[in-house]
């Protein structure tokens, strides 16, 4: 080889070199996550206290190291991602123990969620999430790779899925914050109707905390590829980050988060509708008439639409020419609207189903319809099952409902 040559190759590898570490040095643009810092709570999480009042105890985390050494002087972020309120400090740095503190002074929304962060130009950490005010310590963890079904059908989704207790939490494009706060409003919903129906335990309706194939899959829908609705496992709603909703309640997103908490109650009473054994089936016989499965969703969860209250309300809603009977509605098909329209029936079927209900009105009760479902699965007839545990037919019903609904609401001082 001549002298010429081996200048080349020598000055070819030098240049090789200079380049392999001029990409690998760290600069401001490129931080060297040679590891990353770990987030811990120490202490204060799942507190519970009163709105408008700082909770006892300071909310305490730790930043440590890939090999679980505490961090010094490491920048830490607090904020409050849901529920309102105020905070000690929203940004400090960690003592020589690693650990920061900050004290937290609930708003009066639902869903207290602290989110804590940290980050500098070197080092990163995946964020943690505090809860405030929860009916049990929620346990999540970030899993990937399992697919989102609906039936037969699989939709894509991002790959972030959070697991909770009860739920996977899988969206097409919403934010980490999004899905967390999705995932504490279904937890809270399946706990309150469990206790409603005096469903002593997730696993006596086959939802296994250990064994994630039996928990519900929820999908947190940004970017409208699908309608909402639920199915036998679990539903699909629009992403609260959707900006199908940037304009609701004048952009209020307080009053967003509230009906968004209704509507995720709503569709988890059809969930465990399911998990209690009924099924749509062929000609929809082992599942209640459209108005009382609506109605009941619609009543458990407050409203996913405003409810009915008085008899202004009904009478306005009479003046529609295409508002029949809602007791009628056996299916959505039996209504003389467009389905884009049927939810103008709903607070009519929450209102049929709180007749029932209430003490005022049949003065039924949530185990009355538990032992009602549990019943359809032998009869494989509502009508029947309703009747035996109603102690009404739901012929009667439909003929008589104005009227006991007007007596019901003068009883109840809601005319």
């Amino acid at each position: 080889m001549s002298n010429h040559l081996k200048t080349i190759k020598v000055l070819l590898l030098f240049i090789f070199v200079i380049f392999l570490f001029s990409c690998n040095a760290p600069t401001d643009d490129q931080p060297n996550n040679q590891f990353e810092f770990v987030i811990t709570v120490i202490s204060g999480n799942f507190q519970q206290g009163n709105n408008s009042e700082q909770l006892t105890n300071p909310i305490v985390i730790r930043i440590s190291d890939s090999q679980q050494t505490p961090r010094s002087n490491v920048p830490i972020a607090f904020e409050i991602i849901c529920g309102g309120g105020s905070l000690s400090v929203t940004t400090t740095n960690t003592d020589s123990q690693g650990q920061a503190e900050v004290y937290w002074l609930l708003g009066n929304e639902s869903d207290h969620i602290l989110k804590v962060t940290s980050s500098d130009w070197r080092y990163a950490a995946e964020a943690r999430y505090v809860y405030a005010n929860t009916y049990f310590e929620i346990e999540t963890q970030w899993i990937s790779g399992i697919p989102f079904r609906i039936e037969s059908e699989t939709i894509s989704h991002d790959d972030r899925i959070l697991e909770s207790n009860n739920f996977l939490t899988f969206s097409d494009a919403s934010s980490d914050d999004v899905k967390v706060i999705y995932s504490k409003m279904a937890e809270d919903a399946f706990y309150e109707i469990k206790q409603a129906f005096e469903i002593q335990s997730s696993e006596e309706i086959g939802v296994f905390s250990n064994d994630r194939s039996t928990k519900i899959t929820i999908f947190s829908n940004k970017n409208l590829t699908h309608d909402s609705f639920a199915f036998s496992v679990g539903f699909i709603l629009y992403g609260l980050d959707s900006p199908f909703f940037s304009s609701w309640w004048g952009g209020d997103t307080t009053r967003l988060r509230e009906w968004y908490r209704r509507e995720v109650k709503h569709e988890t009473m059809h969930v465990v509708e399911r998990l209690l054994g009924l099924d749509w089936g062929p000609a929809w016989i082992s599942w209640p008439e459209f108005w009382f499965s609506e109605g009941i969703a619609e009543y458990i969860s407050g409203g996913s639409f405003s409810p009915i209250e008085n008899m202004d309300q009904v009478n306005t809603w009479l003046q529609n020419p295409e508002h029949i009977n809602p007791i009628s509605i056996r299916q959505s098909t039996d209504a003389p609207v467009p389905n884009s329209r049927i939810g103008e029936y709903y607070p009519m079927f929450g209102l049929a189903v709180r007749y029932l209900l209430d003490e005022n009105g049949l003065g039924k009760t949530f185990l009355d319809v538990k032992a009602m479902y549990l019943d359809m699965l032998n009869t494989e007839s509502f009508r029947t099952s309703f009747e035996t545990y109603m102690g009404i037919t739901v012929e009667y019903y439909e003929e008589n409902f104005f009227d006991l609904i007007t007596d019901f609401l003068n009883q109840t001082g809601s005319d």
